[in-house]
């Protein structure tokens, strides 16, 4: 995401250090898109794991588009399908709840 809009979004110079959903904001002529970078979701093995997964899922739940990042020298694993298949339910969810 800092690539898009800019290093300044989270100044403690941690990378894959996300405990909060952080937002940027990309302007291009006309066009803006607001970006939510999230902690990872994972299998938690802490109470802090559990609530950063609590909080990507929370993040989730406002926006319009979901996007997975997946490292390109990885093959997609069974924690990259798990993923997936959370947001994609909690899109589908969602929707059927309007």
């Amino acid at each position: 995401m800092n690539q898009l809009v800019g290093p300044s979004l989270d100044n403690r110079g941690l990378a894959e250090h996300t405990r909060h959903a952080i937002r940027g904001i990309l302007s291009e002529g006309d066009t803006q898109v607001i970006l939510v970078d999230t902690p990872g979701l994972h299998r938690p093995r802490t109470t802090l794991g559990g609530r950063l997964n609590q909080t990507a899922r929370a993040a989730a739940d406002g926006v319009d588009v979901i996007l997975a990042i997946i490292e390109a020298n990885s093959s997609i694993g069974p924690g990259d399908r798990n993923v997936i298949e959370t947001m994609l339910a909690r899109r589908v969810e969602r929707t059927a709840l309007r």
